[in-house]
């Protein structure tokens, strides 16, 4: 009995072994199957810092890859950034976006490299080639970027840039702000202008209030002059001085109220008032409030036209809209501020040509945060298509829709303002073949001769990118 206890022992010790060895030659074999599978990835983040905001790569030194492969960075900074391939069979160009929506940008190589432009600052990137990819990190927030206007868009340091502000409210929301996406804090009434810049320094930038003086601290970008100054009965010639853009690098930027818009009351003062007060900003926003001011959910579709008619009197001046962003005054159901009005109505906006957006008031209920942050991720991953000049398209009616054209690629967005489900119809001339993927939807859209054909349910976005 001992000795056959021990032969089963040694038996099963054996067959043991067996297994072991077994398991061990295919983990090895699987995860080699696994390497020849995997595209291959770089990943690239800022780490040497020459002042606050500021890496090697922006300072115009370069930054060695992480690792050798087809992809590599050459140089990266807070908005922008240059990859190169490495080797034989480059493709034509590359693509780049969030890793989570997918490629939304293109740049064409040249000489093998490539020039990624319109990145939001801290923002983390992939970049697709062929079969490999390589993730890169921009650089924080610059402390003294310079601003200027060119095609009806804002620039920092000559990118695309579309700012996503917040009426600061004595800094009391700066982290659900920052959570939220917000690039832009407008005025500290409580603690000033210093105080704030000094807790956002490398996050976000701000908008100095027009009664304090000077510029004050780190990543101030511009002056907010008062707001709504229509509806305080502020003539032009009574605004606050402040330099030329051309002489800062600093913007001026303006709010007005909802009367500027031709559908609702005009003010005493009459219409003749707004090119005056337009006159001296180099950023002109409006504050339409279809749901909280006007309490009709039938004005959605004003928050398109408004904005419309704002950049006809922009002129050459890139315009934006404030977006309200939690319920206030008007509480029926059909009329509360949700996740779903947030977005229509930001899209809304920027079909009507928006190149920025605001979020009002600051103290959103929490539940809301994640809605702006899609929309501040759709942003960064669209940013220099957005600040692109809008392309020509239609859509069937009650459908609001709006093209854009960059780096070769078409892009769609439409919105259904209304409480019932749509079926629509878009057409464009660059939809003429292929398909068109839906942003953040995991979906494509075929298209049939110029025509793109979807359905909306109630208060729905869709952001058609057509690669080139």
């Amino acid at each position: 009995m001992s000795r056959d206890r021990t032969t089963i022992a040694l038996l099963g010790a054996f067959a043991l072994g067996v297994l072991l060895l077994t398991g061990v030659l295919l983990a090895v074999f699987l995860g080699r199957r696994e390497e020849r599978a995997a595209p291959t990835t770089t990943s690239v983040t800022p780490t040497t810092t020459t002042s606050a905001g500021t890496t090697a790569a922006s300072a115009g030194r370069p930054v060695p890859p992480a690792r050798s492969g087809p992809l590599r960075v050459v140089a990266v900074g807070a908005f922008s950034a240059t990859v190169e391939w490495v080797g034989t069979g480059a493709p034509e160009r590359v693509a780049y976006g969030l890793p989570e929506l997918g490629p939304t940008l293109w740049a064409p190589l040249s000489d093998n490299r490539a020039q990624l432009t319109g990145l939001r600052f801290g923002t983390a990137y992939r970049v697709w080639a062929g079969d490999a990819t390589l993730d890169l990190t921009t650089a924080p927030a610059p402390d003294s970027p310079s601003a200027s206007i060119a095609g009806g868009a804002v620039l920092l340091d000559g990118q695309p840039f579309f700012p996503l502000l917040e009426l600061a409210q004595c800094g009391l929301n700066f982290d659900a702000g920052l959570e939220a996406g917000i690039s832009v804090f407008v005025e500290n009434g409580c603690g000033g202008i210093a105080q704030q810049a000094g807790a956002l320094a490398s996050r976000a930038f701000s908008l100095t209030a027009a009664e304090e003086a000077g510029i004050g601290g780190p990543g101030v970008i511009g002056w907010y002059y008062p707001d709504e100054p229509d509806l305080k009965g502020i003539a032009p010639e009574a605004l606050p001085q402040f330099p030329a853009l051309e002489a800062t690098g600093r913007l001026r930027v303006l709010t007005l109220s909802n009367h500027v818009y031709s559908r609702a009351a005009a003010l005493p003062a009459g219409r003749g008032v707004y090119a005056g007060l337009i006159a001296p900003s180099d950023l002109v926003g409006l504050d339409l409030y279809p749901l909280q001011e006007f309490c009709d959910a039938g004005w959605l579709p004003d928050v398109a036209s408004a904005q419309r008619e704002l950049v006809a009197l922009a002129g050459p001046r890139p315009t934006f809209q404030w977006i309200e962003a939690r319920t206030w005054r008007c509480r029926a159901p059909g009329l509360r501020v949700t996740a779903a009005t947030i977005r229509a109505e930001s899209w809304l906006a920027i079909a009507g040509g928006a190149r920025g957006l605001g979020f009002f008031p600051a103290d959103w209920p929490a539940a809301l945060t994640p809605a702006i942050g899609r929309l501040a991720r759709e942003v960064a991953a669209l940013q220099p298509a957005l600040a692109a000049p809008d392309a020509p398209v239609s859509a069937d009616a009650p459908l609001v829709a709006a093209a854009r054209t960059f780096g070769g690629a078409f892009y769609v967005l439409a919105v259904n303002p209304t409480r019932t489900r749509v079926e629509a119809t878009i057409r464009a001339a660059p939809l003429a073949h292929g398909s068109a993927t839906v942003l953040g939807e995991r979906r494509s859209v075929e298209l049939t001769d110029g025509v793109l054909r979807d359905g909306f349910a109630p208060l729905a976005v869709h952001v058609y990118v057509l690669a080139p």
